[in-house]
């Protein structure tokens, strides 16, 4: 059972109105994710950089670490940090000081690329930027906590990219809630004797992918496989 709780940097963090219905799914022995709203990425007022917003998150965090997670952990599943679409570039606020942080990533990783590939780049940079300010959250957080990630697939997003948007090693301190994949999730798992082994999320150019897309797309069809993401180049 999913219960919503107003974590943004104007919210006031009175959640008491909520314990009877908490009561009442525990007693009904409901576990219960937690689904904290922070207003997470296109709802913050200030860049990503700011320090006071960043606190005032946190703050949100621990006062659910303190409250609500601490007295009823046992029926706890874990708490949502985050409810969108898995595409981040959608979610930022590009204001110029992003923009900035893009170029000098683009000049490390769009070496000899052309601009017909904006968009690809651009949705690998806002994925890095995301995992990276989230993990900040994550890891003053107790390793008890289990964290979630409600993400949703654009379905006109190309395979290519979906294998890297989704890659579970960029976001190893989170369980992924997946919608509208095209590829195989640990949510749709089923046995298979296929596992098709990604490369490292730090691998982003499309030449390391372009062979894999079409398996993908194929074994996918036929239901016979599971990706795996694994550290590891090709040649």
């Amino acid at each position: 059972m999913s219960v919503p709780l107003n974590g943004k940097v104007s919210a006031d963090l009175d959640w008491n109105y909520l314990q009877s219905d908490i009561q009442h799914f525990i007693d009904k022995n409901l576990m219960i994710l937690w689904k904290l709203d922070l207003g997470l990425f296109k709802n913050l007022k200030s860049p990503l950089s700011n320090q006071t917003q960043f606190l005032s998150l946190i703050l949100s965090l621990e006062h659910l670490r303190d409250s609500f997670w601490k007295k009823f952990q046992a029926s706890t599943l874990g708490v949502c940090l985050y409810s969108g679409s898995a595409n981040f570039a959608l979610q930022m606020n590009w204001d110029e000081q992003l923009e900035q942080n893009y170029a000098l990533w683009c000049e490390e990783n769009r070496k000899g690329e052309s601009q017909n590939s904006e968009a690809y780049f651009k949705s690998l940079f806002a994925r890095d930027a995301a995992a990276e300010y989230l993990t900040l959250m994550a890891n003053r957080m107790p390793d008890a906590m289990q964290l979630f990630l409600d993400l949703e697939m654009d379905l006109s997003v190309p395979t290519i990219l979906e294998m890297q948007l989704l890659n579970r090693e960029r976001f190893d301190r989170f369980h992924l809630m997946i919608r509208n994949a095209k590829l195989p999730t640990l949510s749709s798992y089923q046995e298979s004797v296929i596992g098709l082994c990604l490369p490292s999320f730090c691998l982003i150019h499309p030449d390391y992918y372009q062979r894999l897309e079409k398996v993908a797309q194929d074994l996918s069809i036929k239901n016979s496989f599971s990706p795996n993401p694994r550290v590891f180049s090709y040649s």
